[in-house]
This record gives C-alpha cells, structure tokens and sequence, in this order.
C-alpha cells in the first residue's frame, strides 16, 4: 500500500487525447483566474477603505442632519420622541362605577356605570433618553399633566419640561386629557373620567416601554402638573387606589387643591408679596388685614366646581347661589353640587400614606392666589405626615415660569435640583 501511495502516472500527449482529459491547466484559464482574483482584492480593499474613510463621513452626516432636526423640533438630540401615541383603541375604562376599583358611594354611578368612548384629546407624546444609557438602568418616569382650568390648553405646554427632565436620565411623557368644555360635553365629560384617561395613559405607557425593552416590574413614575394639571397630579395621586405604575412622588406647579372659595386669596398690595406662605405667615398676614379675597365675586369659582361636575346644573340655578356675589352655602342647588364636586378637592383624600408632594407656587398668582399651599401643608399635618415641600418665588405670578415676561431661570433651577434631591429620595429601583 505504501508503495501504491507512492506511485505517480503522468498522462502522455496520445493518452490525453484518447480520454479526453488533461493534467496540464489551460493558459487562457489561468488568466480568467488571475484577474478574478485581482478583481476580488480590489474589491475587498475598496470596501476596507469604505468601512475606514467613508463610512465615518456618512454616519457624521447622518447625525449631524439628526441633530439639526432634533435642535429644529426643540429636543437635545440624545432624546428619543414619540408623538401622539394613543393610549387608547376603545374606550376608557370607567372605574367609579360600582363594582369598579375606585368607586365613592357618595357619588354613585358615573356616567350611568358605563365606559367612556374615545376622543381625539386621548393621546400622549413619550421622550426617552438614550445616550450612553442602558435601558435596564432606566426605571423612572415623570407624567406631566398640563394647564387650561380643565377647559383649554395642550400637552404640548408641558414639552419644555419634558425636555429638562428627560435630560436628567427621567423617562417623561405628556398627557392630553378629554377638557370640561362644552366641545366635549356629549362625551359627558366629568373630572373622573379625566381621572381614568391618566390610567389608561400610564397602562399604555407601561406596556410601550416593554415593547421597547424595558423592564416594566421595576418602573416607577411620579405625577407632576401645572395649575389644572397640578390638581389633577395630585387628585390622581391621592384617590387612584390601583396606579398600573407606582407612584412615587407628586408636584404641584400652582395648582388649586380646593374650590372652597375662602382659600382663593391674595394680599391687598400686590406689590409687597409675602415673604413666606406658610401655615403661620398667612394666619399672621390675616390678621394684620393684609389679606383679602382674590375676585370680586364668587361666580368664577362656582362656574369651576360646575365644570368638574360635567357641567350639571344649568346657569340659571348657578345665579340662584349667589347672594351679593357671594355662594350661599345653605342654597339646596349648592348642596347638591358640593356634594358631588367635593370629591374632586385633593384636600379630602390626605393621609398618612400620602406619596411625597412638592409645590410650586407664586406670591402674585392671580389666578388662584397664596392660601392652598397652606391649607395642603395643614391636611399633612394633620396626618401625621411631613413629606411636603414648597419653591416659593414671591415676585412670580401664576405661570410661575415667567418673572416681567421673561423665563424665571432661577426658579427653574431651583426645580431641577429639587427634582433630582427627590428622585433619589423616592424613587427606589
């Protein structure tokens, strides 16, 4: 065998021809070969040269056009956008009906115990950081809830402080909301549909986020708004019993927490604000008269209570409350409504297990005045709960953002850093 292994037999030329076959390669073959494999080595160093010269010029180019829109649309561009998600295909589950998870006795049957259809308000936008962030590592989301006294306004105003958040590492979202307005008053319309538009929206937000990668056992969130949306957060925070996010902490950018008329207040020289508005600085401004109603008549605030109603109680029985422009709090139209809006005032619902609440508030707003920090911060005492905290800016007026039209950079910085000392405070993954 091993001699076999050896042997070697070359073709002569008859042999070749006798078989047809040929142990000697072809000239012309050999050069089809040489120039295939050039080619080939050509190829291949082309594309080296692209992945190492090109390839770094396209992807800059890319991402420098990404930055010019991202800086176009207003957005650092390590912050991923998403816009009008709907948080609904349906309708929006009604949980104050009886047999529901949040229903009040009190009130009975909303909307006759159904669910409540669509609307073109239920949509959200939701920013994602993304730069150098791993999604495991991000679990913290803060909902802003705009302003408009439940009847105007846009997500689209709390963008800004979207942004800021977000980058701060946050996950954030803005909510739009089905308003009190008479546009929307065949959806019947009421502040505890609003109430079950925010869960719907966090339900949508929890299960975008797990599409997206993010582990959503350990998701947190914290319910923040400005006047209106300020109620909201902290109405939602304080009443929802099953939140399909956790909630770790509320603020309140000058938004009322009562529609009892007594606590819209202000001092009567607009041009010396208080200093403080505390528990003891408003008693102490009261009694050295320097404190008075904030409108002349009680009629913009009976028309507030009637929208968180739906709208219930026509304007003929509003006008039989008044007496000298003042609610008559004996009327029986009154009662009635009090009874149901009551259930509306984030005040009710304080207690000891209350989430964390920070507030923001002006010392000239005009809108709803300096007395419900105040009387919030006596409900926390009252539990026996201190986790209240404010950011006075006395010389700011409702839209807080703004001192003499211009953007209150202090006061913005003054939230950023308490919005990170509580992050870290309370938000626990």
């Amino acid at each position: 065998m091993s001699e076999m292994n050896q042997f070697e037999y070359t073709l002569d030329d008859d042999e070749e021809k006798k078989y047809g076959v040929s142990n000697k390669f072809p000239t012309k073959a050999k050069i089809i070969i040489t120039i295939l494999i050039i080619i080939i080595i050509l190829l291949i160093g082309g594309l080296i040269g692209f992945i190492i010269y090109a390839l770094p010029k396209i992807r800059n180019y890319n991402k420098n056009k990404e930055d010019k829109e991202n800086k176009e649309n207003g957005y650092p561009n390590f912050i991923i956008k998403y816009s009008n998600l709907s948080y609904t295909e349906d309708k929006i589950k009604n949980s104050f009906k009886i047999g529901g998870a949040n229903f009040l006795e009190n009130i009975g049957e909303i909307n006759d115990g159904k669910d409540y259809d669509k609307t073109d308000r239920n949509i959200y936008d939701l920013y994602i950081p993304n730069k150098d962030i791993k999604k495991d590592g991000i679990n913290h989301i803060i909902l802003f809830l705009h302003s408009g006294g439940w009847i105007l306004g846009s997500k689209e105003e709390m963008s800004y402080l979207c942004l800021m958040t977000s980058s701060y590492g946050h996950i954030t979202a803005n909510i739009g909301y089905t308003l009190l307005s008479q546009e929307y008053k065949k959806y019947k319309v009421n502040i505890f549909r609003i109430l079950d538009e925010i869960t719907a929206c966090i339900e949508s937000i929890k299960i975008t986020l797990g599409k997206e990668g993010f582990n959503t056992d350990k998701l947190e969130i914290a319910i923040c708004g400005a006047s209106a949306g300020g109620h909201l957060s902290l109405l939602y925070a304080y009443l929802m019993k099953n939140s399909p996010i956790p909630i770790k902490y509320i603020i309140n950018y000058s938004g009322p927490v009562t529609l009892e008329p007594e606590y819209f207040i202000k001092v009567k020289n607009q041009n010396e604000p208080l200093e403080s508005i505390e528990i003891s600085d408003i008693e102490n401004a009261k009694k050295a008269d320097k404190i008075e109603r904030l409108f002349p008549t009680d009629k913009r605030i009976l028309y507030f209570m009637n929208f968180l109603t739906g709208n219930k109680t026509s304007e003929e029985d509003l006008i039989k409350i008044l007496e000298n422009d003042r609610i008559n709090k004996n009327n029986d139209i009154y009662k009635e409504m009090f009874n149901f809006v009551e259930n509306g005032f984030p005040v009710k619902y304080v207690n000891k297990e209350s989430p964390p609440v920070l507030c923001v508030f002006g010392g000239k707003d005009e809108a709803i005045g300096i007395g419900h920090y105040s009387y919030l911060k006596s409900k926390y005492i009252e539990s026996n709960n201190n986790k209240i905290d404010i950011i006075y800016s006395k010389n700011s007026f409702h839209n807080i953002f703004l001192i003499d039209g211009k953007p209150n950079i202090d006061l913005m910085n003054k939230i950023a850093i308490k919005i990170k000392e509580y992050s870290k405070l309370y938000f626990t993954s």
